[in-house]
């Protein structure tokens, strides 16, 4: 047991499920979340929140989003997203946020009109299809 190395802060993950996968990406900074699969209502909710809490903790103003593997949104669940938990988050001081792009053409749709209606003028979303160039853009905003 005293071999025991801590885990360095930039490597935490804050959440981890079948479905997602939520972290600190200190060397960035910002928060990554990768979606693995499909999610149902309350997990989805559930990774949002944790999504929330880590950029509370880490007074993260970026997100990147890896959403190559996400899945339809229900249209409850958008609609959640964009009067509840986007507000939250920019009041949490999220500003910047980079989405790799799914590979479903529906789920690319849904995605890019998350984000359509402008919640506050310093917030701005990206869509790119590898998630180096939006590790790269993301590391250009100020």
């Amino acid at each position: 047991m005293g071999d025991a190395v801590p885990i360095p802060k930039e490597q935490r993950v804050s959440r981890h499920t079948l479905r997602f996968t939520v972290h600190w990406e200190g060397p960035g900074p910002w928060v990554f979340v990768e979606w693995k699969a499909w999610a149902n209502s309350t997990e989805y909710r559930a990774a949002h929140e944790a999504i929330l809490g880590a950029i509370r903790d880490h007074r993260a103003a970026r997100l990147l989003i890896d959403a190559r593997h996400a899945k339809v949104i229900s249209e409850e669940d958008q609609r959640w997203l964009d009067a509840d938990w986007i507000p939250r988050a920019v009041t949490a001081g999220r500003r910047w946020t980079a989405v790799v792009m799914p590979s479903s053409a529906l789920v690319r749709t849904i995605v890019e009109n998350i984000d359509k209606r402008p919640v506050d003028s310093r917030v701005e979303a990206r869509y790119f299809d590898t998630a180096d160039e939006a590790r790269a853009w993301l590391s250009e905003v100020r």
